[in-house]
């Protein structure tokens, strides 16, 4: 099983693009053994990247993700959901003004089965929260994924 501490510094390792972003954080006292922080600032790195187009290291690092989750014990599991694929949702939609919003879409092509499964899992939970998704809510095989909340499965 693989750790909180060991699934971060595989996320953060596998995105080199990420390193002066990681850098800065350092910098202004960030600690790298706070695992849900690290992987706030590294979507939020990935949101930015995104906006501006430059998309080209996602398959490496969704890609690590997907391996990840797949032997992630509960703790390394919390933060790479969590702290990782919640926080995409987050910075592209639900804490943003809707002017500044962006099509959190533009990740799906990159999401293994158990990202994917996570990624409208959290997805649902807003929907019955009565929010609005201004992405897609229905899987690309044409099924609304149940469950409530971040709920584990594998």
């Amino acid at each position: 099983m693989i750790g909180e501490a060991e699934a971060v510094r595989r996320m953060v390792q596998v995105c080199a693009g990420f390193q002066p972003a990681l850098a800065a954080y350092e910098k202004s006292e960030g600690r790298l053994d706070e695992g849900f922080n690290v992987m706030g600032e590294l979507a939020s790195w990935v949101v930015a990247q995104s906006r501006s187009g430059a998309i080209q290291r996602f398959d490496e690092l969704f890609d690590e993700l997907e391996a990840l989750l797949a032997d992630a014990d509960e703790d390394a599991w919390q933060v790479l959901v969590i702290g990782f694929i919640e926080d995409l949702h987050n910075m592209t939609v639900r804490l943003q003004d809707p002017s500044s919003r962006s099509d959190p879409d533009v990740f799906l092509s990159y999401l293994g089965t158990r990202t994917r499964a996570e990624w409208f899992r959290l997805v649902n939970t807003y929907l019955q929260w009565g929010e609005q998704w201004p992405g897609r809510v229905v899987d690309k095989l044409g099924s609304v994924p149940g469950g409530s909340g971040t709920t584990r499965t594998r």
